[in-house]
C-alpha cells in the first residue's frame, strides 16, 4: 500500500461492460487510487466517454504499455479469456508485492486440461494456476492473503 495509506490500481479492460462496472465501484472506494485505466482502442479518451455514471476524473484510456507496474499494489484483469493470464505471466516474477485480481475464467479452473476442454484455448501460466486462488473474499478471509492472484467469480 502506498505511504498515503491508499491502493494504487490499474484497470486493463477498462472499457469493457465488467471494467466499466468496476471502475465505477472503485471510484466510490475511499482507499483506491486509480493509476491506469487500460484498453487497446480509443487511447487518449476520458472513461466518461463510455460511461456517464463516471464522475470522477481520472487517468486517460491507455495502453497496458505506458503502465508504471512498480508504483502498483493491484492491478484488475477485465479481459476475454486467455488474455489476463499471458500479462500475469510477464510480470508475476517481476513485481513481487504486485497482486494480481483477474476477472477472467482464466485462474477459476485448477487443472489446465479441462480449462482447454471447456475453453478452446491453451493456459500459457499454467504454473501459476496453482499460485492462485478462486475465492469471493468475504468467504476466504484469511486464506486470500496468501495469494498474489485472485480469480474472482466475475
Amino acid at each position: 500500500m502506498s505511504i498515503y495509506n491508499k491502493i494504487n490500481v490499474a484497470v486493463i479492460g477498462a472499457t469493457g461492460y465488467t471494467g466499466l462496472d468496476l471502475i465505477l465501484m472503485l471510484t466510490k472506494h475511499p482507499k483506491v487510487k486509480i493509476k491506469n485505466l487500460c484498453a487497446t482502442k480509443n487511447l487518449g479518451k476520458k472513461i466518461s466517454f463510455f460511461d456517464k455514471r463516471i464522475k470522477k476524473d481520472l487517468p486517460k484510456i491507455s495502453s497496458v504499455k505506458d503502465i508504471q507496474w512498480n508504483i502498483l499494489d493491484i492491478v484488475f484483469l477485465s479481459l476475454p479469456n486467455g488474455e489476463a493470464q499471458k500479462i500475469i505471466k510477464k510480470k508475476f516474477q517481476k513485481f513481487k508485492n504486485l497482486r494480481f485480481i483477474d476477472l477472467s475464467a482464466d485462474f477459476r479452473i485448477e487443472n489446465d486440461k479441462i480449462y482447454e476442454k471447456n475453453y478452446k484455448i491453451k493456459h500459457k501460466a499454467k504454473e501459476l494456476i496453482r499460485k492462485s486462488l478462486y475465492s469471493i473474499p468475504e468467504l476466504s478471509k484469511k486464506e486470500i492473503k496468501k495469494f498474489r492472484i485472485i480469480a474472482n467469480p466475475g
